[in-house]
């Protein structure tokens, strides 16, 4: 089933999808997301501006590093927030509110990823792992 070309709308705060137009290029992978991703806008003069994402599809390990990773996109989120909560003052409450919910999501997928690690160690290794289990005292 072909799904691709979803646009995307919710980074507008109004009903369409504004002068910054984001589409999802492929179909969902087999863990159900999407990898390509298509920005456009119209940038000075009217010339047309294109940007791609492509991210990571699969695990490093077995694929190898063939895109980005959501943690990268909100590292680059967090970074530019934090460096405009030094700007205008005005805007200083709205910056440190979109903040903090960004940096949990960070966090839960470094929770997640280092849950995936341990899960990956264990299977790899696993009599490391048990070595490593800590004794438990009835």
């Amino acid at each position: 089933m072909n799904q691709a070309r979803k646009y995307i709308t919710q980074h507008n705060p109004t009903a369409d999808s504004g002068p910054i137009q984001i589409h999802a290029m492929d179909d969902p992978g087999p863990e159900g997301a999407r990898h390509l991703y298509k920005i456009f806008f119209s940038g000075p003069n009217g010339m047309q501006v294109q940007t791609n994402f492509a991210f990571q599809k699969g695990s490093v390990i077995e694929a190898g590093l063939n895109g980005i990773t959501m943690e990268t996109l909100l590292a680059i989120c967090i970074d530019r927030l934090r460096d405009l909560q030094v700007g205008d003052p005005a805007f200083r409450d709205w910056h440190t509110e979109a903040l903090a919910p960004i940096e949990e999501a960070l966090e839960a997928l470094h929770k997640k990823q280092r849950h995936h690690d341990g899960i990956r160690k264990v299977i790899e290794h696993p009599y490391d792992a048990a070595r490593d289990a800590p004794i438990v005292r009835a």
